[in-house]
């Protein structure tokens, strides 16, 4: 195809942050109305490349068009009328508002005298809606809207200008539970018969093959490749991206069951979960699968002293335990790395130094005075250990890559030396090859003793990480499965289909 009939063509694209080099002269073309993923590690150059694209950022330098035309956004308003319409990971929704209004944020309708038509906006917002079949209420207000509907509403958005041509989408199933990835994607194939391109950002390389029509692969702010459907295979896209092979996943260790549980959990109830009992022993991986909503992070919380706990009893080391708050936990021996790391784990305006060490300040100071040089080489072990990309310890930790954002959170907790390690969806919305880094240290952490309970939504990663699996459907622990009989199929019938009659001993 000519590159002036592409929809969108980007040539030798520069994008530098002072000696920071995020993009080398890289390309990106996409024909008019198909599905087009770009794939690669954190820091590949995907998200600097969505930014220009959005009129978010300015590039240094290079060629885009779109439709031919010279294309050169100096803000997100102006690729939206120029057809540009991006669906970010984290929803920009105003929650105070109706669904309408986020609809047409910006561009209410007035009438001659600048009284807002109320009437006008709700029945084009309901056509809008019923047009992509999206079903929202225009009339509701969006802070208790799913994070599978604020992503639908941002689509509608963007959908609501006439002009659009290609809706980016980065991550749009990070969170998604299997059902609303279906809705989404068909939602995606009945815009894409509308004419309308796609580019989508993904981590689940499943679902590239399954809905791209073509992928193009970045590597340290570099196009490597491009593909069309069919011509490749997954192996050929992780290669690409990460410019190495894999390791493969090592054998089980042998857990140490002689010494006891670690951790024993008796008949626990809370706010989204009750009567859970298991045991997790010293370096064992125990791994917690479950749906959206069948209680595993709230389980995690509870046990971690961040919700209160109903009834029944926990043993730290054969000793009874009940968590009076997230501080007493940690006092414990307790460690969490919790699923959202930016609204939970991270203080962004803090450096990398200050982050990784938030757990760890009294072990650095001497009369409450903090040893400055103490914690930059605590930060300096870790940095090393762990490969965490950083331009140096005082960095600020919003500028690191997903991946190493991770590393960060999870170095605080190792700082700490665990009794027992939780992660709650560790590899969530970082690359294969910052998820195969985190699955080996999680490896060497259990194979050296330490205890680990992993929450994930991705049976692969919990296949590949647990020594036993307890399934949890609605807020029971249905089943513990040893590694040697857990698979995809038998996991996922006891999620979707297990009793509390067949609940298993753990």
């Amino acid at each position: 195809m000519n590159d002036q009939d592409l929809r969108i063509c980007a040539t030798g694209v520069r994008k530098s942050y002072g000696a920071v080099r995020a993009l080398r002269d890289v390309q990106l073309k996409i024909r008019p109305g198909e599905v087009h993923a770009l794939v690669g590690e954190n820091g590949a150059g995907k998200s600097t490349i969505i930014k220009i694209l959005s009129g978010a950022i300015q590039h240094d330098g290079g060629d885009l068009q779109i439709d031919g035309q010279n294309y050169s956004p100096s803000n997100p308003q102006e690729a939206l009328h120029a057809g540009v319409g991006t669906v970010y990971q984290d929803p920009q929704i105003v929650g105070s508002m109706t669904v309408c209004e986020n609809i047409l944020l910006g561009r209410f309708p007035t009438s001659g005298v600048g009284t807002l038509e109320k009437r006008v906006m709700r029945d084009a917002a309901k056509r809008l809606l019923e047009a992509l079949e999206i079903h929202l209420d225009p009339d509701s207000t969006c802070e208790n809207l799913s994070v599978a509907d604020k992503q639908l509403l941002q689509i509608a958005r963007a959908a609501s200008f006439d002009t659009l041509k290609l809706l980016i989408l980065d991550e749009p199933t990070a969170s998604l539970t299997p059902s609303e990835v279906s809705h989404l994607f068909g939602l995606v194939g009945r815009l894409r018969k509308q004419g309308v391109s796609i580019l989508f950002v993904s981590h689940k390389l499943d679902e590239v093959e399954s809905h791209s029509d073509e992928v193009t692969v970045f590597r340290d702010g570099q196009y490597v490749a491009a593909h069309r459907r069919g011509e490749y295979t997954i192996d050929t896209l992780v290669l690409e991206m990460v410019g190495r092979d894999l390791e493969a996943a090592p054998a089980k260790s042998v857990c140490r069951t002689d010494k006891g549980p670690a951790l024993s959990v008796r008949g626990l109830s809370g706010r989204r979960f009750r009567d859970v009992s298991f045991d997790v022993f010293p370096g064992e991986i125990l791994g917690l699968f479950g749906l959206v909503g069948a209680g595993r992070t709230d389980l995690l919380r509870a046990i971690f002293g961040a919700d209160a706990i109903f009834d029944g009893e926990i043993l730290l080391r054969g000793k009874p335990f009940r968590p009076r708050h997230v501080q007493d936990a940690i006092a414990h021996g307790l460690s969490m790395v919790p699923e959202d790391r930016k609204g939970q784990a991270l203080v962004d305006l803090l450096s990398v130094n200050e982050n990784l060490n938030l757990a760890t300040f009294r072990k650095h100071a001497t009369w409450g005075v903090l040893n400055g040089k103490s914690l930059k080489d605590a930060t300096r072990e870790f940095v090393t250990k762990l490969g965490i990309k950083t331009a140096s310890p005082d960095a600020a930790v919003s500028s690191l890559s997903g991946g190493n954002q991770q590393k960060v959170v999870i170095a605080r907790w190792l700082a700490a030396n665990p009794v027992v390690l939780m992660l709650d969806e560790p590899a969530a919305g970082i690359d294969i090859g910052a998820k195969s880094e985190i699955y080996r240290l999680m490896e060497e952490l259990a194979a050296g003793g330490t205890p680990i309970i992993v929450v994930s939504s991705e049976l692969p990663e919990i296949l590949r990480l647990s020594h036993r699996v307890g399934v949890m459907r609605e807020g029971r622990l249905v089943g513990v499965v040893d590694h040697t009989e857990a698979t995809e199929e038998r996991l996922l019938s006891l999620a979707t289909l297990g009793s509390a009659q067949e609940e298993v001993p753990a």
